[in-house]
């Protein structure tokens, strides 16, 4: 949680905080979104082109400059489909998430924030993903598969920070995302529905202008409740609560 709480707060200070050279550079850039920036605006103000972003070519040593490069800040869209597994490595798919998102970036924005839909289809062990595992009054429930459709929207930022000590084609992204859960109980055959949220970060190496790949942390949190069986059931009784973490893969695509 306290991981989580770091990425949410990262991600909201990130979107609000502006120093006086940001301004400037946003307003350099601000009919950015609307063409493509040379390679000669590149090579005249690196210190504010490449900032924040990455020439992908390698730099004429004999000129200094940076020729035929595809600037990142051109990116506008993606596609990305990653695969997810537990930590624990003795049995790595006791958790098995696969995902997929649309990501755009936010038009006004040449900081790199984006807002993003997700879908993430979720196969495990109840015990490798419930909050608490004491609370449960199916014994068979323990042990069983669980399965999840999660759907969400979230927002997330472009950087690079630890990317920043690498190579250019190194970038780091957070995306933090609210969530529809809908969810089906195994050893019961009940069908639960709630909500959610997951915080994400992931290090992607950029190969080519289109063509992204890299490893994703996240962390996710859901509260799903069946239908009530008698009136005088409680919430707590007919809901469960869930919360995992998972390593993963992810392969994107810009365009």
């Amino acid at each position: 949680m306290k991981l989580t709480t770091f990425l949410l707060v990262f991600t909201l200070y990130s979107c609000a905080s502006s120093t006086k050279s940001d301004r400037q550079r946003e307003r350099l850039l601000e009919n950015r979104a609307e063409r493509r920036v040379e390679t000669s605006e590149i090579n005249s103000y690196p210190e504010i082109y490449l900032a924040n972003e990455s020439a992908l070519q390698e730099v004429d040593t004999t000129e200094g400059i940076v020729e035929d490069a595809y600037f990142t800040g051109n990116d506008f869209s993606k596609f990305t489909l990653g695969y997810n597994f537990s930590f624990d490595f003795e049995n790595l798919t006791k958790i098995s998430v696969v995902d997929f998102a649309y990501s755009q970036r936010i038009s006004d924005s040449y900081r790199m924030y984006w807002w993003s839909v997700h879908y993430q289809s979720l196969s495990a062990i109840y015990n490798a993903i419930a909050d608490d595992k004491s609370v449960s009054s199916v014994p068979a429930r323990s042990t069983s598969n669980q399965s999840m459709s999660i759907f969400g929207l979230g927002i997330g930022h472009r950087f690079r920070a630890l990317a920043g000590t690498m190579s250019p084609r190194f970038f780091e992204m957070i995306n933090v995302y609210g969530n529809y859960v809908s969810h089906i109980d195994s050893s019961t055959e009940t069908q639960y529905q709630g909500y959610g949220y997951n915080a994400e970060y992931a290090l992607n190496y950029r190969s080519g202008e289109r063509i992204t790949y890299g490893l994703k942390f996240t962390y996710n949190w859901a509260l799903v409740d069946r239908a009530k069986e008698n009136d005088d059931e409680s919430l707590q009784e007919r809901s469960l609560v869930f919360g995992w973490s998972t390593l993963g893969f992810e392969l994107g695509y810009y365009f």
